[in-house]
C-alpha cells in the first residue's frame, strides 16, 4: 500500500509518542511504500527545518540500511 506521511508524523516518531510507534508500525511493514509531504508543519518550521534546506534521512529515525 502506498502511504502519504506528513511532518506531524515524523514529529511523533522523533518524540516517542503513542502515534508515532502506531506510524512507525505501519513504515516497518514491508508492504508499506511511505512518502512524507515537502510542506512543512508549523512544528518543524519552529524547530529550524525547512522542507527547501534540510532532509529528513532514513538514518535519523534508524529506518533501513542508511
Amino acid at each position: 500500500m502506498k502511504i502519504t506521511l506528513d511532518h506531524n508524523c515524523i514529529i511523533h516518531l522523533v518524540n516517542q509518542t503513542e502515534i508515532g510507534t502506531k506510524v512507525k508500525a505501519i513504515i516497518s511493514d514491508k508492504g508499506n511504500e511511505c512518502f512524507v509531504v515537502n510542506i512543512g508543519a508549523s512544528e518543524m518550521r519552529e524547530k529550524g527545518v525547512r522542507p527547501v534546506s534540510e532532509k529528513l534521512s532514513e538514518a535519523e529515525f534508524g529506518w533501513g540500511n542508511a
